[in-house]
């Protein structure tokens, strides 16, 4: 039975379809995203956004453990990033992500859909 992120209650308060990737990796079995998390009332990292915001952003890191590959995983140097009218740069956001219930993940974003088995997530939120 698939659980979709909205299950989680890692993910309260969170919005990942408007929260950006500014970078990834894989290394030592270990998946990283390095996020610019979209935050809302119901999370208790929530702030009022800033005058230019359309909710509260904050730095965020979502790490996947003991992943031993990843299935049609891009590395960045592939992929071109867009950038914004601020001078930011980023490689869009999150569309999808879903666990089966059995320990294998998909994420679907504007840089590719990937796939791979996991132990479980961290997701940090900075302060």
């Amino acid at each position: 039975m698939n659980r979709h992120w909205k299950e989680f209650k890692d993910f309260g308060g969170v919005e990942l379809n408007d929260t950006f990737v500014l970078s990834w990796g894989f290394q030592s079995d270990i998946l990283t995203l390095n996020l610019l998390v979209s935050l809302w009332p119901e999370s208790p990292h929530y702030e009022p956004p800033k005058e230019h915001e359309f909710t509260c952003y904050k730095e965020g890191k979502l790490i996947f453990h003991a992943v031993p590959s990843v299935e049609g995983f891009k590395p960045m140097e592939d992929v071109l990033p867009t950038e914004d009218p601020d001078g930011s740069v980023d490689y869009g956001s999150i569309d999808d992500l879903y666990e089966d219930g059995n320990g294998t993940w998909l994420i679907a974003s504007d840089f590719g859909e990937f796939k791979f088995r996991s132990s479980g997530f961290d997701f940090t939120v900075a302060t």
